[in-house]
């Protein structure tokens, strides 16, 4: 069963998980390795592509989304929708998401199918 799901230019905000990374990432991959294997479905989005546009603000692309606006300084950056998360959740908010930079499993393991 295909757990992760890629984009190239669609809306991601209808996804429950979603994960900002970049090609040959050590903790990109291990992130994605351990949600596959958690069996928790996520959107994959390339940090780097900068063709791809997050909101109808042109100057949102992935890169300066996560840098901009989550204040992002490393990869891979996790967002899960709140309702998918414990309700005392420690980690900062955009929207209704929650959000961690870098391999996580302790952040990962919250994250409810």
């Amino acid at each position: 069963m295909l757990f992760r799901s890629e984009t190239t230019h669609e809306s991601i905000i209808d996804h429950d998980v979603i994960v900002f990374s970049k090609p040959n990432c050590v903790q990109c991959d291990q992130t994605k390795r351990l949600l596959t294997r958690g069996g928790i479905s996520f959107h994959e989005v390339n940090i780097e592509d900068m063709s791809i546009r997050l909101t109808d603000q042109d100057y949102k692309t992935p890169y300066e989304f996560c840098t901009t606006v989550l204040e992002a300084q490393s990869a891979p950056v996790v967002m899960a929708r709140v309702s998918a998360v414990s309700d005392d959740d420690p980690e900062p908010r955009y929207c209704d998401y929650t959000f961690w930079t870098g391999f996580r499993p302790d952040r990962i393991k919250t994250i409810s199918n």
